[in-house]
């Protein structure tokens, strides 16, 4: 892995040395997507995490920062069955909530000319409303702990109040940034690309009465340009629904977009400090809501 390293230094690196260069003394850098399956094999073979990145996740007892590759399939079964699709559907009505929350914000800046940096902080700011515990009380749902602490497969170890409050802080953490970047990278790409943001709006326009306006991930998912099976997914297609619906994906006037002083630099993968982020002098995809 690349840590802290410009990307564009190790692309010249390639170009002159071939796929596979060394970019720190203890680090290889691939650049061969043939060699993806090769690296990264699952469970199938044993391998170990390397300490000097995992060390970043805090104390060696979350499943993030587990190094030994028997220990780390443990931890990481306890976890497992809650990304399951069964579990994604259960989650799925406690995922509505942040999304009517980012409706609500951009209702209240459409039309101020005021610039939001898309949708990047607009959806950590709402997660982390939820992971604080502000969310209405009808749709409080249980936790993956309420399960774990009583499920006899889990071993003791795993149940300890520090072990699980490094876990909610690894999961939270995973959740947010990835599910945001993805979001806003998305997002550019529509308001940048008007023929694919049309095709998507009237796939999008076609179910909109599905369920008074808000139907499910799976509804959405089966449309033609989108699908996939993960909690991230649903996540993503109840908020592209919602936001790029033509007729409004939450029951009232749709939004228009405008890209403000925003390119490509603010988009493309410059560095990775474990999150892949753009050129450092980037101010984000800012969009006005007109």
């Amino acid at each position: 892995m690349v840590l802290l390293h410009n990307l564009s230094i190790v692309q010249h690196q390639h170009e002159r040395q071939g796929p596979i260069v060394r970019i720190s003394p203890y680090e290889l850098h691939i650049n061969d997507p043939e060699y993806y399956d090769e690296l990264y094999v699952g469970s199938t073979r044993r391998s170990e995490e390397y300490p000097w990145t995992t060390k970043q996740f805090g104390p060696r007892t979350s499943v993030f920062a587990t190094t030994a590759h028997e220990l780390h399939r443990i931890r990481r079964a306890a976890l497992a069955p809650f990304f399951s699709m069964q579990s994604v559907q259960r989650l799925e009505p406690s995922v509505q909530p942040v999304i009517d929350k980012l409706i609500s914000r951009l209702q209240e800046l459409q039309g101020s000319g005021k610039v939001v940096n898309m949708l990047r902080e607009q959806v950590i700011g709402v997660k982390k409303d939820l992971a604080d515990g502000k969310r209405p009380t009808s749709q409080m749902k249980k936790n993956v702990f309420h399960d774990m602490i009583p499920n006899p497969a889990v071993r003791p170890e795993e149940k300890t109040t520090d072990h699980l409050v490094l876990e909610a802080v690894s999961v939270i953490a995973a959740g947010m940034n990835t599910t945001a970047f993805c979001l806003a990278t998305i997002t550019y790409y529509l308001l940048q690309n008007p023929e694919k943001l049309e095709r998507l709006q009237s796939e999008l326009a076609g179910i909109a009465g599905v369920n008074e306006g808000k139907p499910g991930w799976q509804t959405i998912e089966k449309l033609p340009y989108l699908g996939a099976d993960a909690l991230a997914y649903c996540e993503l297609y109840l908020t592209l629904f919602a936001v790029f619906c033509p007729s409004g994906g939450n029951g009232g006037k749709g939004f228009e977009f405008e890209l403000l002083e925003t390119g490509e630099k603010d988009v493309v993968i410059a560095r990775d400090f474990f999150n892949a982020v753009p050129n450092l002098d980037s101010k984000g995809i800012r969009i006005v809501v007109k």
